[in-house]
């Protein structure tokens, strides 16, 4: 089970650390903190629904371009509608050739923009920011955005910070950002371990 292991009050908002396995305990707790009379919610990439495995008490709306879901619109570009509170996972890292054999991951980000998934770094930030407009222009409780930085070609990239400014630059403020540090998974037989992958998740919160 894990344990939210720090709460500390800073001007960005709320700092806390989960060490969960799965993102769900983490979307409940900022829903019962900050949302909790959210009655109808979008979460713009819903995938295969992990953040909402726990007995939430609103109406959850699914966008996903390649699930089964209610809507399959392009994240970053969601049509005029409101909803309390958007939630959503953007692609953290680029999609280099798809370990799958399929190509899944790349679809689901994408079709009408260029081809699949985001190429470099610049286009997942871009993505990103484009995914947050997106939340921004349909939600008026706030937004939820699932993150982390990224180390591509020998350097660290600090998306989250990128997050965080465009939240500001459009008049809103972050009101929590809660990290999740998730147990490291086994890796299939026969694949060699070049590193740990252990890179902290960060949720933002972001109200109007």
């Amino acid at each position: 089970m894990g344990v939210m292991a720090s709460r500390d009050r800073s001007e960005r908002g709320y700092e806390s650390l989960y060490t969960e396995s799965e993102s769900a305990p983490v979307v409940r707790d900022i829903f019962a903190m900050r949302f909790p009379k959210a009655a109808q919610v979008l979460d713009l990439t819903y995938g295969l629904g992990t953040f909402w495995k726990w007995d939430y008490p609103f109406g959850l709306h699914k966008n996903d371009w390649v699930t089964e879901a209610d809507t399959h619109h392009d994240f970053t570009n969601y049509p005029s509608a409101y909803y309390d509170v958007v939630a959503f996972d953007p692609p953290f890292s680029a999609i280099g050739p798809p370990s799958d054999d399929n190509g899944d991951w790349s679809a689901r980000y994408g079709a009408s923009r260029q081809q699949g998934g985001p190429q470099n770094i610049k286009e997942v930030v871009a993505y990103t920011l484009a995914g947050i407009q997106s939340a921004m222009s349909v939600a008026h409780q706030g937004i939820i955005v699932k993150t982390q930085r990224v180390v591509e070609s020998g350097k660290l990239h600090d998306v989250p910070h990128a997050v965080k400014v465009e939240i500001y630059s459009r008049g809103w403020q972050v009101t929590d950002h809660v990290y999740l540090h998730a147990p490291r998974r086994p890796q299939p037989s026969g694949r060699k371990v070049n590193n740990f992958r252990n890179v902290l998740s960060e949720f933002i919160v972001a109200t109007p």
